[in-house]
């Protein structure tokens, strides 16, 4: 047909067309045959036979219980934990054993039936619907788009969140109330879900407000500051401090990745929110002298860096590197290890490069991106972009340390990871009791490596858990009388590489 061509034509010009996975299926919503719908069936079931769940052994009492929930599904958002375990006991085969609900919740939201976090703060609530959890998001989110009162009461106020991201919890509880019973009914639940999701985050300065990166809007009226040559008018920079800008380039850069970097950054105690604008945050470095700022930005597939020294010059007449100025391989560190954790706990695959550019460099030409690799190849040639000319191996010196002078990679392919591990953790399906034990082996010498179960740290070895390096690159993780909350996924870090595993206690 000419517009499948169409669009196979358009999509050849499109940048999205790397994210297409197998072939496509059209389907008219006009006049589509049952031959179309049977073709996207089989395209599904093949997918399916792909995931990593397919084939797995499911016990059979919990499709009862499944059965039970979707029934309840109909006519309640939130359950309990309680709740579901007197649903599991009155089932045709009862569940009587907590841990193994707590399993079955967790199977649930991991192939995402429903949404359930085993942690101290949302264990105890069970939320059935998720597309009703992105509807109590979009009420933040949205809310200058979707949201609006007719008397007008809390336009300020939703100006500040088109602004800035500030808003306050009684303004969160009407737009919940707004949108429903159900949601008004459980703000407070929807509000910590929405903290987990990395998507809003108490403002330190007032335990009333939250911030919602992704509530500021990206466009606003042409009398307000939009460039980042106003935004250094308005807070005083003098742009000799600027540092070069560290720009991380991606294939595709989701919008969410850098609203949740904001977010992380406003949560940690080394940086102090300044202010947000749409695309660039500014923050303050709280380190010994508490006058270094980071700025980070967001542009179409890239997040760059910058680390202003109010008071100092970057370069001397010479064009060297002020050694005064303190190293930004800290920062970079931080803001990558952000970056990656974001990438694991949202399982997002993106690749990226790193590319250098002078801070006064005119952000609308590119031919000032220098990529590592350019800058260490020609290090001595001259950027001439501002009187105190500098060479550009000048430009790396402000965020590479000299012990180690490289980029650490923030997505390691799967290539990166057969290479390194001769032999990667493999699954394991085990019956509750007995013992199990995660092992891997590296291609090279004995290194520090770290522990994780399901994201957090294993930082030392627990009641169960032993942790060993053996000779000849091994290194294992031991589970003794495995319990199903021991279930989940397990990895190792070496080198900023991952292998992972997942651990079954049936």
């Amino acid at each position: 047909m000419k517009w499948q061509e169409r669009f196979k034509n358009w999509m050849k010009i499109n940048q999205r067309n790397s994210h297409i996975r197998g072939p496509i299926n059209y389907i008219s919503n006009t006049n589509s045959s049952e031959n179309t719908f049977n073709e996207l069936r089989k395209t599904i079931v093949n997918i399916a036979e792909n995931l990593s769940i397919w084939g797995e052994h499911y016990p059979v009492r919990w499709i009862n219980l499944e059965r039970a929930l979707n029934q309840k599904r109909s006519k309640e958002q939130v359950l309990s934990l309680k709740n579901v375990m007197d649903l599991a006991e009155i089932c045709s085969v009862p569940i009587s054993d907590k841990n193994e609900v707590i399993l079955f919740l967790k199977y649930q939201h991991e192939i995402g039936n429903l949404i359930f976090y085993d942690d101290l703060n949302l264990k105890d609530c069970v939320i059935l619907n998720p597309s009703w959890l992105v509807d109590a998001f979009k009420c933040l989110i949205c809310a200058t788009e979707f949201q609006q009162f007719s008397d007008n009461t809390h336009s300020d106020e939703l100006l500040i969140l088109e602004h800035n991201g500030e808003i306050s919890l009684d303004l969160c509880q009407k737009l919940f109330r707004k949108k429903s019973t159900e949601h008004a009914k459980h703000s407070e639940l929807v509000l910590q879900v929405m903290e987990k999701f990395d998507i809003i985050v108490k403002d330190k300065s007032n335990k009333y407000n939250f911030i919602c990166p992704g509530g500021i809007k990206r466009k606003w009226s042409s009398t307000d500051i939009t460039t980042f040559e106003d935004i250094c008018k308005e807070h005083l920079i003098d742009t000799k401090t600027l540092s070069p800008w560290l720009c991380i380039e991606f294939d595709f850069l989701p919008p969410a990745l850098y609203n949740h970097l904001l977010v992380l950054c406003m949560r940690d105690s080394k940086f102090e929110k300044i202010k947000l604008y749409p695309g660039i945050g500014i923050f303050r470095i709280l380190d010994v002298e508490d006058r270094n700022q980071l700025v980070v930005c967001e542009l179409t597939n890239k997040i760059i860096l910058q680390r202003v020294h109010p008071g100092s010059e970057h370069y001397n007449s010479s064009g060297q590197k002020n050694e005064t100025i303190p190293n930004g391989q800290d920062v970079f560190n931080n803001i990558s290890s952000k970056i990656r954790g974001i990438l694991t706990k949202y399982k997002m695959s993106l690749k990226c490069t790193y590319l250098i550019k002078c801070g006064v460099a005119p952000d609308d030409i590119p031919d000032y991106l220098y990529s590592e690799e350019y800058i260490k190849k020609y290090p001595k040639r001259w950027c001439n972009l501002h009187k105190a000319s500098h060479t550009l191996d000048n430009l790396l010196k402000f965020w590479l340390d000299r012990l180690s002078p490289e980029f650490i990679p923030i997505y390691v392919d799967e290539k990166d990871v057969q290479e390194l591990f001769k032999r990667p953790l493999a699954n394991v399906t085990v019956m509750e009791g007995t013992d199990t034990k995660f092992e891997c082996e590296t291609k090279e010498e004995n290194g520090p490596v770290e522990w994780f179960k399901d994201g957090d740290r294993l930082t030392h070895n627990g009641i169960n858990i032993k942790i060993e390096t053996l000779p000849g690159y091994i290194y294992t993780l031991t589970i003794s009388n495995a319990r199903f909350q021991d279930s989940g996924k397990y990895s190792i870090k070496k080198k900023g590489i991952y292998s992972e595993a997942i651990l079954h206690v049936k």
